[in-house]
């Protein structure tokens, strides 16, 4: 009796412990995150944006329910983002969630808000059909609103797209920067998904070195120049390093015209300009054993060592996330210390397998001698250049590495090449805090392009055989095992 009494008590008392604990867990919500980024932590930007709230931000978020279970996972972590944002804020966010597939009322809001439905193949039945899925959402705060078309973009993780969001809604008065113009370079609109990544942040306009105020400029852009640049603009730029502020320079020192196949070289003058502070950007061509596809027609592509992919990265805030590059026609750069108070930080190098060439050479292979390690191509330089001021350039020597184009001849860029625009320009604006969340969700896991013919059969016929042999190796060992059982029966059997 006294047995059954305590059976009783013991299961009562698990009951309660239960109840306590989801009463719990619902008044106070935590997350366990073991993930080596700590992707599901809020970053110390977010935390320090939702602490800063002055009045409450509302997001409905508008993503369809059972419907697939990748979206149903996203949204059980949207919505798990959300209470953490709740709790940090203090309640200063409110949340609500739609389900647009569930009436035509829900569909019809969540497109006019521009939340455009992508289909999905959804099975049924034994049957698949096609249907229309939500993941969108739109925040409120004020008489501002913006709105996330889509919550599951490639290498963004869902904190940034919701922090930036509710950030730049936040923001009263733009940084201004400027995209100088006059020398062959593209327009503002040909870098779209930088736009697209920092819109809110910044106004972005076009410069004349000669006639504008550049002093208004928070930071300003040279990008893909062709023509030189005078001296009346390089004293220009002089003068607005003197003032503190900083620059960022993107350009090709060699490239090649498919048009007319021939190589081009670029005097831009801004090279001497650059070589008087100790930077020198040589005049060669890097290839690299590590490199990506040159688009030969709509249908056709090849390797071009010309292309180089960039993963090895300098130790700084700017390149901090990144994983691989895509560049074009890079030329090496050297520095030559000019003044012991400057700093010079390399920020993008090639692989252990590269080379540098005094001119364009291709018999329509990749076969180069690659004899050279780690040559950097792009660097930040940072000093007094004379006024007692402090300022930064940064040099990239690939000067379309972030430009999309425009209209027809427009393309995608892979994600890490906009991160790095994006986070240069956030440094060289003084506006660092966003720039560990960009790129902290990364999905690039490119495979290596740079290992020799004899090294790839060799990891391809042990990824191949490893499988097999560790099988064989289970059944080898069950059978072992098993032969010992029935040996050890036998003779218990028999004595």
């Amino acid at each position: 009796m006294n047995n059954k009494n305590s059976y009783k008590i013991r299961l009562i008392a698990l009951v309660l412990i239960i109840i306590l604990i989801n009463i719990l867990g619902y008044k106070f919500t935590f997350r366990l995150d073991f993930t080596e980024d700590k992707r599901y932590t809020l970053s110390d930007a977010t935390i320090s944006m939702l602490k800063e709230l002055d009045e409450p931000v509302t997001i409905k978020a508008y993503i369809s329910d059972n419907l697939h279970p990748q979206i149903d996972e996203k949204r059980t972590e949207f919505k798990d983002l959300l209470v953490e944002f709740e709790n940090r804020s203090g309640g200063n966010v409110l949340y609500e969630f739609i389900n647009p597939n569930e009436n035509q009322e829900a569909e019809t809001e969540a497109q006019q808000k521009g939340i455009a439905p992508a289909t999905i193949q959804v099975r049924e039945r034994d049957q698949y059909s096609q249907k229309r899925a939500y993941v969108g959402a739109v925040v409120q705060k004020g008489e501002q609103t913006k709105t996330i078309a889509y919550l599951l973009a490639d290498g963004t993780s869902m904190e940034y797209l919701l922090t930036s969001t509710v950030k730049s809604i936040s923001v009263n008065q733009k940084p201004k920067v400027g995209f100088v113009l006059g020398h062959g370079e593209p327009d503002v609109n040909s870098y779209s998904q930088v736009n697209n990544t920092l819109q809110g942040f910044y106004t972005f306009e076009s410069v004349n070195l000669a006639t504008s105020n550049l002093l208004e400029y928070n930071a300003l852009i040279i990008s893909g120049a062709k023509d030189s640049l005078s001296n009346v603009e390089l004293n220009a730029l002089n003068n607005y390093l003197d003032s503190g502020k900083n620059l960022l320079i993107a350009c090709n020192k060699s490239a090649y015209d498919f048009t007319t196949n021939a190589p081009v070289s670029y005097s831009l003058g801004i090279e001497s300009w650059l070589a008087e502070k100790g930077l020198v950007i040589n005049n060669d061509y890097v290839v690299d054993a590590k490199h990506s596809n040159l688009q030969l027609n709509i249908f056709q592509r090849m390797p071009f060592a010309y292309y180089p992919i960039i993963n090895n990265f300098g130790n700084h805030v700017i390149t901090d996330g990144l994983e691989s590059l895509k560049m074009e026609f890079l030329s090496s750069i050297n520095y030559k210390e000019i003044d012991s108070s400057y700093l010079f930080i390399p920020l993008l190098q090639t692989s252990n397998r590269s080379l540098t060439l005094p001119s364009f050479s291709w018999d329509g292979t990749n076969t180069f001698p690659y004899n050279q390690s780690k040559i950097t191509v792009a660097g930040l330089l940072e000093g007094d250049f004379g006024s007692g001021n402090k300022s930064k350039i940064l040099v990239f020597t690939d000067g379309g590495f972030a430009v999309n184009g425009t209209g027809r001849t427009a393309k995608q860029l892979p994600a890490d090449n906009i991160s790095l625009m994006a986070n240069a320009i956030d440094w060289i604006a003084g506006n660092t805090e966003l720039i560990e969340l960009r790129t902290r969700e990364v999905t690039s896991r490119p495979i290596r392009t740079d290992l020799e013919d004899s090294k790839k059969t060799f990891i391809k016929y042990v990824n191949f055989a490893t499988p097999i042999i560790l099988v064989i190796l289970y059944g080898f060992i069950r059978l072992q095992r098993s032969n010992k059982k029935r040996q050890n029966w036998l003779e218990e059997d028999f004595s």
